[in-house]
């Protein structure tokens, strides 16, 4: 007769190769999605030397669009390369970690939006090129890429804390234009990664988790934007599929990040509501 002890071992080790599968998915679809990112800034280049600006604006907004389905893994991977590089504010700031005072100019797509609005050929076929070898040098580090069911988890409940915080306030978004649009991709995002893992749960936290995600697009059906009902889709929407996430991390015996490391984070992990008391951390 087994033991209570080895069979949740027996147990455990089960699960642990049964959700070996989604890691290699979500691994593959990353580079393929990374590739498409790329192929579409090349396109972008390419409207831009033949100066169709009809058509470079859709170029553009194809990118952007290919970019927001996989914002949440670029962002979580390499922050400062993301920020510096691919899609920072077009603001610009001091080089990290110099004795010296060295101002870097902004780079990425939210500069190149606004250079997009203004038409200004000359500081587009500057900065498209730039983000082409960005995306490219990002993308081949890709192929070294070892991702763990933790990660996996912290990269869904951080790309909410940005839809929440960057994304449906448009901030990251100069124009308005697309904002929308880029939202119901990024949030779609969030479904399909943690959708990887619902089949391994109970049948009524997965019913929840699928249910909450496919009840939260009916707020992206509005006329525009300025309609969208922001306080609404946290309430009803992001705020649950955050504390939702980390049920399922937790029922699947996923190790969390406190358990993991013993640094300092902005934010604590164990909170269930992005707006909770304890949920920033003041001393970070």
């Amino acid at each position: 007769m087994k033991t209570p002890l080895l069979s949740l071992f027996l147990w455990l080790s089960v699960l642990c190769f049964a959700t070996d599968a989604p890691l290699d998915i979500i691994r593959q679809n990353l580079i393929k999605d990374c590739q498409i990112v790329s192929d579409k800034v090349e396109s972008l280049e390419r409207q831009i030397k033949e100066k169709n600006w009809p058509l470079i604006q859709t170029s553009f907004f194809e990118s952007r669009n290919a970019f927001k389905k996989v914002e949440l893994f670029m962002a979580f991977l390499d922050l400062e390369f993301v920020n510096d590089y691919i899609n920072g504010a077009p603001l610009k700031k001091l080089e990290r970690k110099t004795p010296d005072l060295v101002v870097l100019e902004p780079k990425g797509f939210q500069i190149i939006e606004e250079g997009l609005i203004a038409k200004d050929y000359e500081s587009l076929s500057k900065l498209v090129p730039k983000l082409n070898l960005r995306i490219k040098e990002f993308n081949s580090r890709l192929k070294y890429l070892t991702l763990s069911h933790r990660m996996v988890f912290e990269i869904v409940r951080t790309g909410i804390i940005r839809l929440a915080s960057l994304g449906i306030t448009g901030f990251d978004t100069p124009s308005g234009i697309n904002t929308q649009k880029e939202c119901e991709i990024a949030y779609s995002a969030l479904q399909e990664t943690i959708g990887h893992y619902t089949p391994l749960l109970s049948q009524e936290l997965k019913k929840k988790i699928e249910t909450l995600f496919s009840n939260g697009y009916h707020y992206f059906n509005v006329a525009d934007f300025d309609q969208f009902n922001r306080f609404q889709f946290i309430q009803k929407a992001l705020n649950p599929a955050y504390k939702l996430a980390l049920f399922a991390q937790k029922s699947l015996f996923i190790e969390t990040r406190d358990m993991a490391t013993s640094f300092s984070f902005s934010h604590n992990y164990e909170a269930t509501n992005i707006f909770d008391n304890d949920f920033l951390n003041a001393n970070f």
